[in-house]
This record gives C-alpha cells, structure tokens and sequence, in this order.
C-alpha cells in the first residue's frame, strides 16, 4: 500500500494525498499505481498553480521537488545543462551571462 508523507484538507474538501518520492523510481512507481489520480508538481509554485486552475480539482499530489538531481544546474561541454525543476531565482545566480 502506498503511504502519502502529507494529507491536506482544503476548505472542507476530501483530504488529498502529497506523495514526496526521493528518487525517480518510487515516483515512477506511485504514479504508475495512481495513474491519472495523481498530479505531478514541481514545488510550491505548481501547487498553487494546481490548486487555482478552474475546473476539477487534482485528486492527490506527486511533488518532485524532492528527487536528487531534479533541480541540479550543470556545465556539460561548454553548455549549461538545466534539470527540469531548476528554478528561476536559480539561474539568476549563474556565473555566467545569459541574454
């Protein structure tokens, strides 16, 4: 059985599940359990996003916020590399110029 790390209640609402995997193998796999029951969020900013998009409502919460790696910024031949959770305030701390 899958364990959520968090339940939150929204205005008398459902309690919603908040899944915080720590590596891409239990995301990978909590989502393949949820399927479409789940929403994937990136950190507090998707979550609001999430939560004030008109319409229905997500049902529970995969935040990926918490994997290794998934916000790391790298060099890589000479090229910046951006996982896919790095952030903006993040970029802006560069070493590097960019437009």
């Amino acid at each position: 059985m899958l364990r959520a790390r968090r339940s939150i209640t929204l205005r008398g609402q459902k309690a919603l599940m908040f899944f915080q995997p720590r590596d891409i193998a239990e995301a990978l796999d909590i989502r393949g359990r949820m399927g479409a029951d789940v929403t994937p969020v990136g950190g507090g900013t998707d979550l609001i996003v999430a939560l004030n998009r008109s319409g229905t409502r997500p049902k529970h919460f995969l935040d990926l916020s918490r994997i290794a790696g998934y916000s790391d910024i790298w060099k890589e031949d000479g090229t910046c590399v951006l996982a896919g959770g790095a952030t903006f305030s993040a970029l802006g701390r560069l070493s590097v110029r960019a437009l």
